[in-house]
């Protein structure tokens, strides 16, 4: 490989496609936009008091990611990996099921390295983590990932900004309404499969397992599928737990993200994970909702 080419695959294998690089703090992010908060929430009092009450800082790193550590080679920390959910978009901070996790008795003396970039895919996070393996110091690894399709795809070497991220949803609507697709009909045909996404997510999981075998680090996943049959095993002591804490949940800012009582949940799965030394198998159950 020519250094002019390696040099490429390291910019794109430590690409972010929203844009923040570098350390400041934002009132609005992604999908959770003023627009939206002052027009469609507004509608819903009690969350459009809510959140102007409190309302949300995204404050981000020294590498542009909204954790609350700056990123560096000396002090070990657990990585957190997936979209929009992790970075947590349209909550604070501190109610995410990273901060959640990141506060657990036994990790809370680590640093918080979230990885976490709106609309990533299974792929996003395999090159992030392909890339800051070599930058970090790290204790566990964890994951949460949509099994909806997405892809992420680089056709442009000199400008890294001309980047696809494809959602399966973005795909169908350009079917159905018989609008121009950028590549040719097999291609997004094969997007569209279900056979074709279960290999491409499937794939990935197997490689950051893999990266965190030869690191002998700890990897913890949990899919939409997973989290929901755990909501459903729990929902009878949930009730009950927050009853007795009086706790109270909040839909997110921007109206489409996690409401705050499921990154609860998602942070008492990998809890449970933890507590109990269990590993998830990377295979076709992850996509059988009776289990």
């Amino acid at each position: 490989m020519y250094i002019s080419e390696r040099d490429n695959l390291e910019g794109i294998l430590k690409y972010k496609s929203d844009g923040v690089r570098k350390s400041q703090t934002l009132d609005w992010y992604s999908s959770d936009s003023k627009e939206n908060f002052e027009t469609i929430i507004k509608n819903t009092p009690s969350v459009y008091s809510f959140y102007n009450e409190y309302p949300i800082k995204y404050e981000f790193n020294n590498h542009g990611f909204r954790t609350p550590d700056d990123f560096n080679s000396t002090d070990e920390g657990n990585v957190f990996l997936g979209c929009s959910h992790t970075a947590g978009v349209g909550t604070q901070f501190d109610n995410t099921w990273v901060a959640r996790i990141d506060s657990h008795t036994i990790y809370k003396d680590y640093k918080c390295y979230n990885l976490g970039v709106p609309a990533a895919s299974p792929s996003t996070m395999f090159r992030l983590l392909l890339y800051y393996k070599d930058v970090l110091k790290i204790k566990n690894v964890f994951h949460y990932s949509l099994l909806s399709p997405r892809y992420e795809l680089f056709y442009d070497k000199d400008n890294m900004d001309r980047h696809w991220e494809y959602f399966g949803s973005y795909l169908n609507d350009l079917k159905q309404e018989n609008k121009e697709f950028p590549h040719d009909n097999f291609i997004m045909n094969s997007f569209l499969s279900d056979e074709y996404k279960m290999l491409d997510q499937l794939k990935n999981f197997l490689a950051i397992k893999q990266i965190c075998n030869t690191l002998g680090i700890n990897y913890y996943l949990a899919t939409e599928t997973l989290l929901e049959r755990w909501i459903k095993k729990k929902k009878t002591w949930f009730n009950r737990y927050s009853k007795k804490e009086n706790l109270s949940f909040m839909p997110a800012r921007d109206g489409a993200h996690m409401n705050t009582d499921k990154h609860f949940m998602l942070a008492h799965y990998f809890t449970y994970l933890i507590d109990n030394g269990e590993k998830v198998n990377i295979d076709l159950s992850l996509y059988d909702k009776n289990l």
